[in-house]
């Protein structure tokens, strides 16, 4: 009787881990397999539809966050019904990217859903290697699809901030490592680089020059707004090495130094704050 009950239990929990979400091999069809470093927008992307589209299906807000195994609904019509765990792939292999001024690497990479590593080996690259404005680079397969709304327009700039600030906050607990800009870590230039690729804006992997990107804020006359890139000089430095974003006009999220992790804090105060720049209009 107790080996009987014995052989019960096992293929009790045999059966609970083959249903686990995190463990899913397969989809079922018209849902999708969250996988990691997926965001709300990227997921849209891969699959054809528009954000607003799939938040409504799954009762989400572009702050809702979303986890590794999670399965989402897939609006009706749009192209493909699994994740990536269920083989779904994004683009095809092959497909290219045409770089644009000011353009990196790493910022190709992540407004484009895959890592730097693959991108360099698909373009016989190295982190070191200059591109042009004009040049075409190969995508490796796994690349998320433009983002676009359900109507194949490009999404409104004017609610951009919102999904900014949600793949932000999404980061946090990250590790700190030096030039990346995720999935699974950042330095400070990369999380505001890698936050600002999910409405298409493009900025340098680089504190100073992200700096001389977008539109000068007088912080000292007008409130910062959540959103906003703040620039630090710190440890000494003659020139700005440090980028964080305001969550809001009293909070920042920052990935500040090694040994730590992606957080919010106190916004630093007004003498600290050497610059402050804004990409898109206030929702």
């Amino acid at each position: 009787m107790a080996r009987f009950l014995r052989l019960l239990v096992a293929l009790a929990v045999s059966a609970a881990v083959l249903t686990m979400p995190g463990l899913a091999h397969a989809s079922e069809s018209g849902t999708y397999v969250v996988q990691d470093g997926d965001t709300l927008i990227g997921i849209a992307g891969r699959l054809g539809t528009g954000l607003a589209d799939l938040l409504n299906a799954n009762n989400l807000t572009v702050r809702s966050v979303i986890m590794p195994g999670q399965r989402l609904q897939v609006p009706g019509g749009a192209g493909g019904s699994s994740g990536a765990a269920a083989g779904s792939s994004g683009a095809a292999a092959g497909s290219s990217y045409t770089v644009r001024a000011g353009d990196t690497l790493s910022g190709i990479a992540a407004g484009n859903g895959v890592s730097l590593s693959s991108l360099l080996r698909a373009n016989n690259l190295t982190v070191r290697s200059l591109i042009m404005a004009g040049m075409v680079l190969t995508l490796p397969a796994g690349a998320a699809a433009p983002a676009t709304n359900s109507d194949g327009s490009s999404p409104n700039r004017d609610s951009g901030t919102s999904v900014v600030l949600a793949y932000a906050r999404a980061q946090l607990g990250r590790p700190y490592r030096f030039f990346s800009a995720g999935p699974s870590a950042f330095d400070c230039s990369g999380l505001t680089l890698a936050a600002y690729a999910q409405i298409g804006v493009t900025l340098v992997h680089h504190s100073a020059s992200q700096a001389q990107q977008g539109t000068a804020v007088d912080f000292r006359s007008e409130p910062i707004r959540a959103g906003d890139l703040v620039f630090l000089v710190t440890r000494g430095a003659s020139s700005i090495n440090h980028v964080g974003m305001a969550m809001s006009s009293t909070t920042w999220i920052q990935a500040r130094r090694p040994g730590e992790v992606v957080r919010i804090g106190p916004m630093p105060s007004e003498s600290l704050i050497v610059a402050v720049r804004r990409f898109v209009p206030a929702d």
